[in-house]
């Protein structure tokens, strides 16, 4: 098994949705991750110009992604995905196929050894 440690979220990069998000981890003390000195606050500037936020909070780190290559922009990933129940409630998640293809945009050495474990879930699924 292949474990990250990180959550990557894709989300719509608006103004609004961008302070929603600010808001939503402002307990957990967010900087940006390639400046730690920095909190994060958000300026009508910033949130106009920014296509991902990259994050590290004191739960981990967290990418805030206006797209997911392979995919495309949120409502393309909305598209390919699916909903399940986690213990916090209700999220929707990129479906196994998807994540496949966006492993294959990357093609990192690390996301060639997760497309052939993705694989061979959807094989023993099958």
């Amino acid at each position: 098994m292949l474990v990250t440690r990180d959550v990557d979220i894709c989300c719509r990069f608006s103004e609004a949705n961008l302070l929603r998000i600010q808001n939503a981890f402002a307990d957990l003390h967010p900087v940006h991750r390639s400046r730690p000195d920095l909190p994060l606050q958000l300026t009508s500037e910033q949130c106009a110009s920014l296509k991902n936020l990259y994050l590290r909070t004191d739960l981990g780190v967290v990418d805030c992604l206006g797209a997911v290559l392979g995919v495309g922009d949120y409502d393309e990933v909305l598209k390919n995905s699916i909903e399940v129940e986690l213990p916090c409630g209700l999220c929707w998640i990129i479906s196994i196929e998807t994540l496949i293809r966006a492993k294959e945009a990357m093609n990192r050495d690390h996301d060639r050894i997760t497309v052939k474990h993705l694989k061979e879930i959807i094989k023993q699924r099958n």
